[in-house]
């Protein structure tokens, strides 16, 4: 008397539950591909550049704005210190030592208005990369170096090989002896 051990051939598909068309957060010219298909990637990894010039451009115009701003503000404020002092002293009249407290307000919320604008432009520079949003393997690079790339374009396809899943179709005939656990043997076509 001796087990009895049958084996059974299956074919079936090896998948990611983690599969992934990477497109742009924001559209743009590709300046640089830092990937090609069979790279592999960690989370966070740089994979495609847009074009972030004029971006940064504008940035600098927002810093320059804010200084500005920052400076009229520190004047505002020294104006109206002064105008607080004499109209303590009754040099001054009420009415433009309103006006004066005022200007500081109005100074403080153009540079909070401008110091808002900076935020959102410092996140649309970092729209112009696209990075790994997990660790896995570019399957396909779907973008050139001066292509333009639109928001819902994919540009890579990125899939996680942590955890893979075998799909195989069983006959129903044998549906009552497949158990967890059982040992199983994958042997990719590749390797035949």
């Amino acid at each position: 008397e001796q087990p009895w051990r049958q084996t059974l051939t299956l074919y079936g598909t090896l998948t990611s539950p983690r599969d992934a068309d990477l497109t742009p957060r924001t559209a743009g010219l590709v300046a640089k591909t830092h990937v090609d298909a069979g790279d592999k990637v960690a989370e966070g990894d740089l994979l495609i550049s847009l074009d972030d010039t004029l971006a940064r451009m504008r940035m600098g115009e927002l810093e320059a704005a804010a200084t500005r701003a920052r400076a009229q503000l520190t004047e505002a404020r020294r104006l109206r210190g002064q105008a607080e002092r004499l109209a303590e002293k009754g040099a001054f009249s009420q009415t433009e030592s309103v006006a004066r407290a005022a200007q500081v307000d109005i100074a403080a919320a153009d540079l909070a208005e401008l110091r808002a604008r900076a935020a959102s432009q410092r996140e649309l520079i970092k729209r112009h990369k696209v990075l790994a949003p997990f660790a896995g393997v570019i399957s396909e690079r779907l973008i050139e170096p001066g292509e333009y790339a639109e928001q819902a374009t994919p540009v890579v396809e990125l899939v996680a090989l942590d955890t893979l899943r075998m799909d195989v179709r069983t006959p129903q005939q044998y549906f009552r002896d497949v158990r967890p656990g059982m040992p199983v043997t994958i042997r990719p076509d590749a390797f035949e």
